[in-house]
């Protein structure tokens, strides 16, 4: 398995860390994984070595890798309690429907009538999402209880001026589709005295077919009991947002291509999923 102990004692593991009012808050960093395994045969995982991140991989998923997967990218929040957060790229692959094709069913004929003039199609498996959809919001140890919750992340408070104690961003996986559109899944952290701010965004554009955004947000003040985690999943059909940008804002149509920019872009989409939920720390903490 990656844990983060294996992930830190990588050869080039970029490692940064901080703690702050209770909490270990760690991200780590290393470049992208290799496309294949290296060993000759494959190498299986014993007690006395573990298996490599590819096959790690492999082993653990039903579909194939993205074209670009980060495995030793992971953020981890511990609580003096134990509980604890972790963001990771296999957690996020993890999230995955991999024996679902209800994405090609209900765009097949916009698909095909988009691409009717290609000369390139892209390969269009039957037995698994491939624009990489993940249902994907977080990994919590057993310490937290979760619940239903009406509370919201205090936004008033975050636009407050503080110090930042931690700012990091992690790139989990990407791929364009055979240039046909793009995914990609990244983490950004922000601590300050008063409180962390998580964001686990995951960015979908189908060419002429479809933008997704779905985010997953994990707020905490500092002192307090419980950490919010609000998720939200916002749709819209690509021609119904061209349709919006004619003669309009070009800055907001660009953000179509460039997931940067995509807070240009989430007032015109459409909210499929609303979750708010509170993590309660163990009584003890």
């Amino acid at each position: 398995a990656l844990t983060m102990a294996a992930v830190s004692q990588l050869p080039g593991v970029q490692a940064t860390s901080i703690e702050h009012e209770g909490w270990t808050i760690t991200g780590t960093k290393h470049h992208m994984m290799v496309s294949r395994c290296h060993e000759k045969p494959p190498c299986q995982e014993t007690p006395d070595k573990p298996a490599c991140q590819f096959c790690t991989f492999e082993k653990r998923l039903s579909f194939p890798l993205p074209e670009e997967v980060y495995p030793s990218n992971v953020l981890t929040l511990s609580h003096v309690s134990g509980a604890s957060i972790t963001i990771s790229a296999l957690g996020a692959l993890e999230g995955i429907d991999g024996n679902s094709a209800d994405v090609q069913v209900a765009y097949a004929s916009e698909w095909q009538e988009a691409r009717k003039n290609w000369t390139t199609q892209i390969d269009q498996p039957t037995d698994y999402d491939w624009t990489y959809s993940s249902n994907y919001n977080g990994s919590l140890n057993d310490g937290f209880k979760v619940e239903a919750s009406e509370e919201r992340i205090d936004y008033a408070q975050l636009r407050k001026p503080e110090k930042i104690l931690l700012h990091q961003e992690l790139f989990l996986f990407a791929d364009d589709f055979g240039d046909n559109g793009q995914v990609t899944v990244n983490a950004r952290i922000r601590v300050m005295p008063s409180s962390f701010l998580l964001l686990l965004r995951q960015f979908v554009r189908v060419d002429r077919v479809f933008v997704r955004v779905r985010d997953t947000r994990f707020y905490h003040k500092f002192g307090s009991n419980h950490v919010i985690r609000e998720q939200l999943w916002l749709e819209a059909p690509t021609d119904e947002l061209e349709k919006q940008f004619d003669g309009g804002d070009r800055r907001a149509r660009a953000a179509l291509y460039d997931p940067s920019q995509i807070h240009l872009l989430v007032p015109r989409l459409h909210q499929k999923l609303f979750v708010n939920e509170r993590l309660q720390l163990p009584a003890s903490a």
